[in-house]
């Protein structure tokens, strides 16, 4: 009996983590803003690796990294479910969804307050800028990494896999149709 119930409530929280998993896909995949937010929240993990912060300033830039995030997710269901149920303009939707806005711009703009805060050493910036200086394939890297999180944020990752897939059929089916005119 036991086992039956701790199989059910496992796979009910399976189910659960799918589900969430599922809406965090959504949103990378179609809502551009939340791809800037977590490129950023990739970038200022990255330079956090410079500084030695204690685990109490990691929380905290866990923490303003995930309030951003959610309040970007909180903004993209506020618009979706506006965009679905009132299909006419409204000056009440209207607003709703400014808020929402607001929401996300006034998370983030105090994140970039915190942050200010939290990363404000010129001694370690100073060390960071001659690391990349005397490093030229990590500062190769890093230049890389920006053009693949230009391409991240402007294309989708599920519009670039579409296209992706097109372009190959699209040159095997040309490949083929040499091959039968051989």
């Amino acid at each position: 009996m036991f086992w039956v119930m701790y199989r059910k409530l496992t796979m009910k929280f399976l189910r659960s983590l799918k589900c969430a998993f599922r809406g965090i896909i959504y949103c990378i995949n179609n809502e551009r803003n939340f791809r800037i937010h977590t490129a950023i929240a990739f970038y200022v993990l990255y330079f956090a690796a410079f500084f030695n912060f204690s685990k109490i300033q990691y929380m905290i830039l866990w923490l303003v990294i995930s309030s951003v995030i959610t309040a970007e997710m909180c903004n993209s269901i506020v618009e979706k479910l506006c965009d679905n149920f009132f299909k006419n303009y409204s000056p009440l939707i209207k607003t709703v969804k400014d808020i929402a806005a607001g929401m996300v711009l006034f998370c983030s703009v105090f994140s970039a307050i915190i942050g200010l805060c939290l990363f404000y050493n010129p001694p370690i910036l100073i060390k960071i800028f001659y690391y990349f200086i005397d490093n030229r394939i990590n500062f190769l890297l890093l230049i890389l990494s920006f053009a693949a999180s230009f391409i991240y944020i402007s294309i989708s990752p599920a519009a670039l896999i579409k296209t992706s897939k097109e372009f190959i059929i699209k040159k095997l089916k040309r490949r083929n149709a040499r091959g039968n005119e051989l």
